[in-house]
């Protein structure tokens, strides 16, 4: 996949079910380390919680860096998993969340459990607004006005779109190019202008959903 959504922001959804109390916080994080350390700081603040049941996942929901689920202490695939499916069915990566589980007293049951943490995270997503990141690189080509033609060629073939075009000394070309075509794209360009394009490439582009 070339697309997939992460967090704009962090957002926490409260809710009761039969007097257990479920706080849900969800968040952008891009390495593992980062979920693991949101992961301790929550542990920390929730210390008289019955439970904290996460998922994560790293980079595309599609082929992940790292994915990790965990029920905690909750019968096996009533929290962690749920949650863990509806990220991956929605097509969202780059992304934490942690279920914290005050327990009231009285017993949920398999199914209520389940509908109570998957319940607290769709709560939470359609609270959240939702970036779409592609894995697309934003790139500055600098060269002389005898390559246009075909560099404009070049662009077109590698499914990449001009953003920008300024003339001056030299014609500037500002144009995403999706992540998956850069490698051939650049030594396609390298060739045909014979090494004399200058190139920046900019990070990824995010947008809100």
């Amino acid at each position: 996949m070339d697309t997939y959504y992460t967090p704009g922001s962090a957002v926490q959804h409260i809710a009761v079910e039969k007097k257990s109390k479920f706080i849900t916080f969800l968040t952008e994080v891009k390495t593992k380390e980062d979920a693991l350390v949101l992961l301790e700081n929550i542990s920390s603040r929730e210390v008289g919680a019955s439970h904290n049941c996460y998922a994560y996942i790293i980079g595309d929901p599609h082929s992940p860096v790292d994915i990790h689920c965990s029920d905690d202490g909750e019968p096996t695939g009533t929290a962690g998993r749920p949650l863990l499916n509806i990220l991956l069915h929605e097509n969202i990566g780059n992304v934490l969340v942690v279920i914290t589980r005050y327990f009231g007293g009285v017993k949920l049951g398999s199914g209520g459990l389940v509908r109570a943490y998957s319940g607290g995270l769709k709560a939470a997503l359609g609270e959240v607004v939702l970036k779409e990141f592609r894995d697309q690189k934003r790139l500055t080509i600098t060269f002389h006005y005898q390559f246009e033609g075909a560099i404009r060629r070049l662009v077109e073939d590698h499914s990449a779109s001009i953003v920008t075009t300024v003339y001056g000394g030299d014609v500037c070309f500002l144009l995403d190019i999706l992540e998956k075509n850069l490698a051939s794209f650049v030594a396609e360009l390298a060739e045909i202008t014979a090494g004399q394009a200058v190139l920046e490439a900019d990070s990824y582009i995010e947008k809100e959903r």
